[in-house]
C-alpha cells in the first residue's frame, strides 16, 4: 500500500471511530437510549418501605421529623410520632408521601453540571429536602425539590406546576410535574382525628372540662330514650 493510500486508510479509520463514539449504535438509537434512562428515581423504595424508621423533612430553618417508636405497630399505621411535637403521626399523609416518592420518574434531565445546581434551587442547603432512613440508619432516599419552573401562560392555557429536583447524591437535575412537596411544618403531620378508629357505638358519653374557667359539659346516651338492635342507646342528652 502506498504512503498516500495508507494515510487515507488511517483517516477513514479515525472518522469511523469518531462516528461510533458519538452515535454508539450498540446502545440503540437516541430514542432508545433516552427511554433506557427513564425510570423510577428510587426503584428500590417499594421493597424498603417496611424497613423505614425515620424521615426528616427540611426547608431552610424549618424541620419535621417523623419517627417510628413502636416497632410492633408498624404495619397497622401506628407507632409513628412527630418528634418535634411528641404527637401521633397522620399515617394517611405519610403513606401519600411515600407513594409519591416511589412514583417519581427520571424522564426529563435538564442538567448534569453540579455548578448549575444553585440556578435550579437544588444545591446543598437549598429547596425542600426529604431524607428517609432505614432502621439501621442507612439513607434510602435523599431528595431535594428546588425552584419552580417559570411559565409564560398565554391564550388561557392551564399552567402546569413543575419544579426542578434531584437526588442529593447525584449531579443530575430533573424537571418534574408529578412530584408533590411534603409539608415541613410538624403541626401538619400530626394526627388530629384521634377517635377515627373507634366505633361510635362504643361511646357512652363525652365530656369536656375547662380547667381555667371551671366550666364543662357532658353528653351521654340514656337507655330510657330507646335502644337499637345492638342494645345501644340511640339518643344523646346534654
Amino acid at each position: 500500500m502506498s504512503p498516500r493510500n495508507w494515510k487515507l486508510f488511517l483517516a477513514a479509520v479515525v472518522i469511523w471511530a469518531l462516528y461510533l463514539g458519538m452515535t454508539r449504535p450498540w446502545q440503540g438509537d437516541a430514542h432508545a437510549r433516552t427511554a433506557a434512562q427513564i425510570g423510577a428515581l428510587y426503584p428500590q423504595l417499594p421493597d424498603q418501605i417496611d424497613g423505614i424508621a425515620r424521615i426528616v423533612i427540611t426547608d431552610g430553618e424549618d424541620r419535621a421529623t417523623l419517627r417510628l417508636v413502636v416497632e410492633e405497630d408498624r404495619r397497622i399505621g401506628r407507632g409513628w410520632m412527630v418528634e418535634e411535637k411528641n404527637y401521633p403521626l397522620d399515617y394517611t399523609r405519610l403513606t401519600k408521601m411515600l407513594d409519591n416518592l416511589t412514583s417519581i420518574q427520571t424522564s426529563d434531565v435538564v442538567s448534569v453540571n453540579p455548578d448549575k445546581h444553585d440556578i435550579y434551587g437544588v444545591a446543598e442547603g437549598q429547596g425542600r429536602r426529604v431524607q428517609v432512613f432505614s432502621d439501621d440508619n442507612r439513607i434510602l432516599v435523599d431528595w431535594i425539590a428546588g425552584s419552580m419552573r417559570q411559565q409564560d401562560i398565554q391564550g388561557g392555557q392551564t399552567p402546569v406546576l413543575e419544579f426542578y429536583m434531584r437526588d442529593a447524591r447525584s449531579d443530575r437535575v430533573y424537571l418534574s410535574g408529578d412530584a408533590l412537596l411534603p409539608a415541613v411544618d410538624p403541626v401538619d403531620w400530626c394526627e388530629v382525628s384521634l377517635l377515627k378508629d373507634i366505633s361510635i357505638d362504643r361511646v357512652s358519653w363525652i365530656e369536656r372540662k375547662d380547667f381555667q374557667t371551671g366550666e364543662s359539659w357532658r353528653v351521654e346516651r340514656r337507655a330510657e330514650s330507646g335502644i337499637d338492635q345492638n342494645g345501644t342507646a340511640t339518643t344523646w342528652f346534654l
